[in-house]
């Protein structure tokens, strides 16, 4: 783990994740996505549910005696925001896994090396990464 520190990477990411084959970390990503979104979802409608039955009750805060609701919306109307950002990320995923999208970034530099890893790229003599 100090390894990770010290190269400022996560620990799961990129000392476990990274070494599976790219093919089976795609659809992992989109599973985890769904999982992801359908957590996010269920959130999100029990806080609108929660700052429904305050608004219905007029439910206020007992110590500073503000409605509850308008604060509960707004989490509310958050975790919608970041639901929709899952969503989008799951439907990138999705296209990467299909081969119908090129990945991004360092991760997707080494597509046009013909590796996996980082670590098969240097063995391979690509140290330009």
């Amino acid at each position: 783990f100090p390894i990770a520190f010290c190269k400022n990477r996560h620990v799961r990411v990129r000392l476990f994740f990274d070494r599976l084959p790219r093919n089976f970390r795609n659809v992992w990503w989109v599973v985890i996505s769904l999982l992801c979104s359908c957590y996010v979802a269920l959130i999100a409608y029990s806080v609108f549910i929660l700052a429904f039955d305050s608004f219905e009750n007029k439910d206020i805060s007992p110590t500073s005696e503000m409605l509850l609701f308008p604060w509960q919306g707004v989490a509310g109307l958050g975790l919608t925001i970041l639901f929709i950002a899952v969503v989008m990320f799951t439907v990138k995923r999705a296209a990467i896994a299909l081969g119908l999208r090129a990945e991004e970034g360092k991760e997707g530099d080494l597509i046009g090396l013909g590796v996996e890893t980082e670590r098969e790229a240097k063995k391979a003599g690509h140290h330009e990464l």
